[in-house]
């Protein structure tokens, strides 16, 4: 129950509201894994040919870049390691298949900036030139607007659980 408690905005709601929250929470992030798992895949490739055109070498990733800093190094490393302790070939495509988000997202660091100025536009086709066209972000919704995502509606008190959710109770009494 302990890892509820984050989810519990006053010190006096009942287990049912806190419960409803998580399982809320969790709902709206299953809904995000499919289109990450797109952008991961599309990034990564991305990245890779971009880079591997720029550096005129398309198996920049089958050895060690020192292009890299050492958090890179170390994800690279772990990659091949990775590979060969299951008696894989460390081809380029499985090693880009092994790279992180994080690794991939950490080449948008300012370390990579001048990388990045000369593949930006190859990374992400479409990408304006200048920031002018940066789009102002959406007023946050008022606790008390409800609004609805899956089977949960979202309202003044956090989650109100629907027909479909989940109770504590009813969790309790599935256990056992």
């Amino acid at each position: 129950m302990e890892r509820f408690e984050s989810h519990r905005k006053q010190p006096n709601e009942s287990d049912d509201i806190v419960f409803a929250r998580y399982q809320w929470n969790a709902e709206i992030c299953q809904h995000f894994y499919g289109p990450l798992r797109i952008l991961e895949v599309a990034l990564r490739n991305s990245f890779d040919q971009a880079i591997g055109t720029k550096t005129n070498d398309h198996n920049w990733l089958t050895k060690i870049p020192e292009s890299l800093g050492e958090n890179q190094e170390d994800d690279v490393r772990a990659a091949h390691s990775f590979l060969n302790q299951r008696k894989r070939p460390v081809t380029q495509a499985r090693v880009v298949q092994e790279m992180s988000f994080g690794f991939w997202t950490s080449l948008l660091n300012g370390r990579y900036e001048t990388l990045f100025h000369s593949i930006g536009a190859k990374v992400f086709p479409g990408l304006p030139k200048t920031n002018e066209h940066v789009a102002t972000p959406p007023t946050a919704l008022k606790a008390s607007e409800p609004f609805a995502i899956g089977s949960s509606t979202f309202g003044e008190y956090g989650i109100v659980p629907t027909s479909r959710t989940t109770t504590t109770k009813s969790l309790k009494q599935s256990a056992g």
